[in-house]
């Protein structure tokens, strides 16, 4: 009953959010993507992307509403296909070489492997559980996906090789650069679970702000970034000792995160905008107004281009130069 629980709180922030009053921002420099340059009109609720390693095509997955992954060529910002997939696609994730994407759907209890270079599903894998959210090692080796459990997916068979009981709800995660640990936000719970990958085995819990939504890990691994949606906070990790060591205050209901390549900036998907954190001092540097609440954000590799997913108005806004 408390799973169903879990999903169902789920549900209620996807479609209202958490909602808390932003803060006005600081005058800051402009040397990162500060302002909208398009938005894409999508199939019903665009809701996580993921994009190619290279940035040519970004993918969109529709949760609760249509069972299809929209394919987006990021030259010219134009849907070019919609791939049928699963029951409920939630998340999904692209492999280091950028050969195949990944995608959870959550009502038919199965993943679907799609080969990007014709964008054809090539394989679907049936689970035991509801796949959420995905996170793919940086060797390729192995998948995680988190629900009930995390399940541990080997990429070379599509075989499910283990899983790890750690947690009670969706959880969304993120993998250290050398692909060492996972850091599993667990919103059920307000704690990260962080998690040895050589034995899979769960090394520590540590209590973050409320309603973990999602987490990232800075480009050099030093820091994890954690979004507080209840909290309206981003409560700071160092890995070298899994402390917290610093909470921002007043980003308005954050859900999403993402690093510049250098570091040098987090984007977080929150409120009615996305916010522009200075790692350096952790300081509100200028919040991007895209007037409906956000889902999930990415930084294309050019670190050109912000893609940002906003279900209730149907599409994706593109934050540029």
């Amino acid at each position: 009953m408390k799973y169903w629980r879990s999903f169902l709180v789920l549900v209620f922030l996807v479609v209202f959010g958490c909602h808390k009053k932003p803060t006005e921002p600081e005058n800051g420099t402009q040397d990162f993507p500060n302002r909208v340059i398009a938005t894409i009109s999508t199939e019903e609720r665009p809701f996580h992307i993921a994009s190619t390693p290279n940035g040519s095509y970004v993918y969109a997955t529709h949760f609760l509403t249509v069972d299809s992954v929209s394919v987006i060529r990021t030259s010219d910002n134009t849907i070019i296909r919609e791939i049928p997939v699963g029951k409920d696609p939630y998340d999904l994730a692209v492999t280091p070489n950028g050969e195949r994407l990944y995608v959870t759907n959550c009502a038919s209890n199965e993943i679907s492997v799609i080969r990007t270079s014709d964008n054809t599903v090539v394989k679907t894998i049936p689970v035991d559980v509801v796949p959420f959210e995905i996170a793919i090692s940086p060797n390729g080796d192995y998948a995680y996906i988190s629900s009930w459990i995390i399940l541990v997916l080997r990429l070379s068979d599509n075989i499910v090789v283990d899983s790890i009981d750690a947690l009670y709800t969706n959880n969304a995660l993120a993998i250290t650069p050398d692909g060492n640990y996972i850091y599993v936000a667990d919103n059920l719970n307000d704690e990260v679970a962080v998690i040895r990958t050589s034995d899979n085995s769960v090394i520590t819990k540590i209590d973050v702000g409320d309603w973990p939504e999602d987490i990232a890990v800075t480009p050099n691994g030093n820091l994890v970034y954690v979004a507080n949606c209840g909290s309206s906070t981003i409560s700071i990790i160092r890995t070298s000792d899994n402390t917290v060591i610093e909470t921002i205050e007043s980003i308005p209901a954050p859900n999403g995160i993402v690093f510049s390549s250098n570091g040098k900036y987090a984007f977080v998907a929150a409120g009615k905008e996305v916010s522009v954190i200075r790692t350096s001092d952790n300081k509100l540097v200028k919040s991007i107004d895209i007037s409906y609440r956000p889902s999930d954000i990415i930084i294309t590799p050019n670190q050109k281009y912000i893609y940002v997913t906003v279900p209730a108005n149907d599409i994706i806004t593109v934050i540029g130069y």
